[in-house]
């Protein structure tokens, strides 16, 4: 549902734009449907059920789609974390703030491969993830279980960083303060998600030597789910302000405002702030540059009209 109100928001038809912020976050949503598939799948083949009641193909058959789980469960915790970023590019405009947010884009895609990598080659041959159990087949795993504490821990900084990285920005804002605070409130929902984290790391205390795994990794399946589902939500949170915005409320939206995702202002908006701007004896665009959030959307070409609707649209696309 998050996804879909986030996605409606964007279409063309009610004057959005689709960006990677999108796209990243409709790719985690695909990955979250397949986790769920197998995490469905793996019910029924054991999962949840004593390993000594169930048949050797079975316990084989288990191991395996947990397996597969693992892999699919770290593209779409770092898909989500990465929209966000890219969501944070499209909302702030701020030098110092967008340079960090591209760094943490380098950081999110180099952790993402390479706890991926080592989550598939674990084991050697890969197939020994789930035929070691029997005793009749050769091969070597890492540490599961520092894997899994090394994963999780990483996971754990990276959502506190990003949820925490647009807040210094949202504080300078000149907005009201219960205003602020309102818009600081729900990019800070998603520390839920890391409260999550810290239960799901409670869970993989058998992770390395349990000798009942169809019973033992019930919790850490879904905590896993909790955590990648919650993530999805939270990282939908600013669209579903966009949605209630365009749709349920029935806003006009204006070219200059929606082409770059911003809603229009109205022309009431626009003379007020032309009237305040000029009455201080200075241009628009001087106060603009000056306040310091909107300066990269200042421009030589920009009429005082498109400056005001830069301003006040970002100020309300919160």
């Amino acid at each position: 549902m998050f996804v879909a109100a986030r996605v409606t928001a964007r279409l063309p038809a009610l004057d959005g734009t689709f960006g990677l912020d999108d796209w990243f976050i409709v790719a985690a949503w695909v990955l979250s449907m397949g986790f769920t598939i197998i995490l469905n799948m793996l019910s029924y083949s054991g999962l949840g059920k004593d390993v000594w009641t169930l048949r050797f193909d079975n316990i084989t058959e288990t191991l395996k789609l947990f397996t597969i789980l693992e892999k699919v469960y770290t593209p779409t915790t770092w898909f989500t974390k990465i929209s966000i970023l890219f969501l944070y590019l499209r909302l702030f405009p701020d030098h110092e703030l967008r340079r960090t947010i591209k760094i943490g884009l380098g950081l999110c895609a180099a952790s993402l491969v390479c706890l991926e990598l080592a989550c598939i080659f674990k084991c050697w041959p890969i197939s020994y993830s789930w035929t070691f159990w029997d005793g009749e087949h050769g091969g070597k795993c890492t540490s599961m279980s520092g894997q899994g504490w090394a994963n999780a821990s990483v996971n754990m900084f990276a959502d506190i960083a990003v949820l925490i990285l647009p807040l210094p920005t949202i504080w300078k804002l000149k907005l009201p303060i219960e205003k602020k605070l309102g818009i600081m409130a729900m990019f800070s929902v998603g520390l839920f998600v890391t409260v999550v984290s810290m239960v799901r790391l409670k869970t993989m205390k058998y992770f390395n030597f349990s000798a009942n795994a169809s019973w033992d990794f019930v919790e850490l399946s879904l905590w896993s789910a909790i955590e990648i589902y919650v993530g999805i939500m939270c990282a939908c949170m600013p669209g579903m302000r966009a949605f209630y915005t365009r749709v349920c409320r029935g806003r006009n939206w204006e070219k200059t405002g929606a082409s770059h995702g911003y809603p229009a202002v109205s022309n009431t908006h626009q003379k007020s702030a032309r009237d305040t701007f000029a009455s201080s004896g200075t241009g628009l665009r001087d106060k603009v540059h000056r306040k310091g959030q909107f300066e990269l959307m200042v421009t030589e070409t920009d009429s005082t009209e498109d400056l005001t609707h830069k301003e006040e649209g970002i100020q309300r696309d919160f």
